[in-house]
């Protein structure tokens, strides 16, 4: 587990990190960041780490910043002596929601949610597994998702598949005649399950399809948005960050 820790106090932070290390001797703090400006350049030149761990108020501003301009897709952990931002934080990707002084039994608590959070997925998603690898004889790519519908189950061949979304924490595939289907899978359990030539994770949000892109428009910092077909429930346009802009156009330019 790679982990970035946040927090503009070196003395908390050298305790955040030895908790880590005592929690699990196999966590690699990859990084120390002491302010907003200083988190918002490390995401524009670094891929994401597996965890972050970040403390609401910094030296120059309150880092729900970074969110606001950086398209960040890792799990979070807040750590803060301020009650009032607990929702704020559960809006983003928060695992987890800890008031300062950090304690160790707590932060332990916070890594074994994600830890749950980020297992391989259970009994139906094996199921799904088998099935893709029966149909597929031995290739690394999704052909097939097992769906249930009303009590039964059925398939749906890749090839119907427009987009891949997260509601409100659940995970929903979307096809291109319209239809809505639950999946017991994570975003990111299924990117590494799909043709990265036909499939393309845009922001924390939505893996899509290049045949389900009807519009992409210029948006501010340096961003993209996109217009699905199927129309979202929860949205009318989706947003590709800057980071990605480049490797965005790449792929739908292959």
């Amino acid at each position: 587990m790679r982990v970035l820790i946040l927090e503009d106090e070196p003395d908390i932070a050298e305790v955040l990190e030895r908790y880590l290390l005592k929690i699990n001797p196999e966590i690699e703090v990859i990084g120390v960041i002491h302010s907003i400006a200083s988190a918002k350049e490390w995401f524009i030149q670094h891929p994401e780490p597996d965890l972050l761990l970040i403390d609401v108020r910094l030296a120059d501003g309150n880092s729900f910043e970074i969110f606001e301009e950086v398209e960040v897709e890792c799990p979070v952990i807040f750590t803060t002596g301020h009650e009032e931002y607990a929702l704020k934080a559960f809006e983003l990707n928060s695992i987890d929601y800890l008031l300062k002084p950090v304690k160790l039994k707590d932060l332990k608590k916070s890594i074994e949610k994600y830890e749950k959070v980020n297992r391989p997925a259970g009994g139906k998603a094996r199921l799904e597994g088998l099935l893709s690898d029966m149909g597929h004889g031995g290739e690394s790519f999704r052909t097939r998702f097992l769906v249930k519908k009303g009590q039964s189950f059925t398939t749906v061949i890749i090839d119907e598949v427009a987009y891949f979304c997260v509601e409100n924490q659940l995970t929903f595939l979307y096809t291109h005649g319209g239809k809505r289907h639950l999946l017991d899978l994570t975003l990111d359990q299924l990117i590494k399950q799909l043709d990265p030539n036909r499939f393309y994770r845009v922001n924390r949000q939505f893996i899509v399809s290049a045949e389900s892109i009807q519009t992409i428009h210029n948006y501010f910092n340096n961003r993209l948005t996109i217009k699905l077909m199927p129309k979202p429930i929860d949205t009318e346009q989706v947003v590709v960050s800057a980071r990605k802009v480049v490797s965005f156009k790449e792929w739908l330019d292959r």
